[in-house]
């Protein structure tokens, strides 16, 4: 049976002013809620209210944490949450952690002949106070959509420009993996098949308002190890508000940069979180992925309500 899903908006990653200003006015209802409740509950003398008052900083600093933490934990849906098995598998013992972000532009600039300027310059001087409420494991670069138009020059339709650069970037997997990287899905690489998710697309042109040229830094990001064992429309749901799937273009950066991130067959997978249609009628009811199978790295699509233990949604976070 084939499932009906819907592709994400942009304002699903970006936040309305409506939806900001309503938020606002929920914390001051709350605010007053909370102090008549608080009075009442925990009655404190003078000397105690006093002593709170000197403390107030680390007052602040409690109820600050508190409602981030209510904010993170009512922001994510339950909506497929049945979609989830237990999980124990890990990146490969070869993979030991995402290279230094300088190294990673150099060397995907050197192997897609881009530009790495900017990028550099953005990771001396930007990147280093960013304040990131989702570290994650660390920065990773990747190719911008300035960058695929760059390589892509000759597809005026985005459509057509997008699946051109993920076979461009399957076929530059190839020549740098040992045994290279096998495309299940060589014939049906058109914008009818494969699109770039809306809401991956949305960060991705978010990002770029702060960061010019032909790569971007994604300041935190995680290779699957979070969403393990879950579907991509239930890893999609649990996202928090400034999260996206890395999509084709990111997690294919990625596998470039960090060959040793597919080099085992009993690793964590990644889920892109981008859209793919199996027959090509908008039913955009698979994913694609990237995994490791044999002794090559492979590029394939899955249901998005398979929930299996191999593999996990790589995202990264907006600061």
């Amino acid at each position: 049976m084939k499932t009906n899903t819907t592709a994400s908006t942009t304002s699903d990653v970006l936040r309305t002013s409506d939806q900001e200003e309503k938020y606002e006015r929920l914390l001051q209802d709350a605010l007053k809620r909370g102090k008549q409740l608080a009075l009442k509950k925990a009655d404190p003398d003078r000397p105690g209210l006093q002593n709170l008052l000197e403390n107030g900083d680390e007052f602040m600093d409690k109820v600050v944490d508190a409602v981030i933490a209510a904010t993170q934990g009512l922001c994510v849906s339950d909506e497929f949450a049945n979609e989830e098995v237990a999980s124990t598998r890990t990146y490969p013992r070869t993979f030991h952690g995402l290279h230094q972000i300088k190294e990673q532009i150099v060397d995907l600039a050197k192997k897609l002949g881009l530009d790495p300027k900017d990028a550099l310059a953005y990771a001396e001087n930007v990147l280093p106070g960013l304040k990131l409420a989702n570290p994650r494991e660390g920065s990773v670069a990747i190719m911008s959509l300035a960058g695929l138009e760059k390589l892509v020059p000759d597809q005026a339709d985005f459509g057509w420009r997008f699946v051109k650069g993920v076979e461009l970037l399957i076929a530059k997997n190839n020549e740098v993996h040992p045994k290279g990287m096998y495309n299940w899905r060589s014939g049906e690489m058109d914008p009818k098949h494969l699109r770039m998710n809306a809401r991956i697309k949305a960060a991705f042109e978010k990002l770029a308002e702060t960061q010019k040229g032909d790569i971007l830094i994604v300041p935190a990001a995680q290779l699957g190890m979070l969403h393990r064992g879950r579907s991509v429309r239930r890893a999609r749901k649990a996202q928090v508000a400034n999260e996206f799937g890395l999509g084709c273009i990111g997690c294919l950066s990625v596998t470039l940069t960090h060959t040793e991130r597919l080099s085992d067959s009993s690793e964590l997978d990644m889920d892109t979180g981008d859209d793919f249609s199996p027959d090509a009628g908008g039913d955009f009811s698979k994913s694609p992925h990237v995994y490791f199978n044999g002794d090559e790295a492979k590029f394939d699509a899955r249901d998005v309500s398979d929930a299996h233990d191999f593999f996990g949604l790589a995202s990264g976070f907006l600061p």
